[in-house]
């Protein structure tokens, strides 16, 4: 399955680690915290925007006439143990559920320079289930 970066959509900034395979995770130190990070269509390549409560691809043209709002993501970029920069983006209501119980486990914070890892636990076709630790920096 592509990823943002395949479609061109990753810009000059890190890979954006999109977990597929059950076990699969990644691992880093937290370098950038955005809340607002746009959502893109895979397939068109367009901007999700919130149409009739539900995220459709708009160009942003049809966007501005209709006057609907982005969707946005959090995207969380890390700097994993071999030096290499990754962007995990937390989209999925499981995601943000699990990254939010990782925050208040740790304390109740979440900032530069904490550790951060995602797990894919458990897939059932596009149905998954995330694990997310929190490792605050002492």
């Amino acid at each position: 399955m592509a990823n943002l970066n395949d479609l061109g959509l990753g810009g000059s900034k890190s890979q954006v680690i999109n977990l597929k395979v059950e076990g699969e995770d990644v691992v880093g130190v937290i370098t950038e915290i955005d809340t607002e990070a746009l959502v893109f269509d895979f397939v068109s390549k367009k901007q999700k925007f919130w149409v009739d409560r539900k995220p459709q691809p708009l160009s942003a043209e049809e966007a501005a006439q209709a006057g609907v709002k982005p969707v946005y993501q959090i995207m969380i970029s890390v700097t994993k143990e071999d030096g290499t920069e990754v962007r995990i983006p937390f989209n999925s209501k499981d995601e943000r559920e699990a990254l939010k119980v990782a925050i208040q486990e740790a304390g109740g914070s979440i900032n530069i320079g904490d550790t951060i890892g995602k797990r894919l636990v458990k897939r059932e076709g596009n149905i998954k289930t995330h694990a997310v630790k929190l490792i605050p920096a002492s």
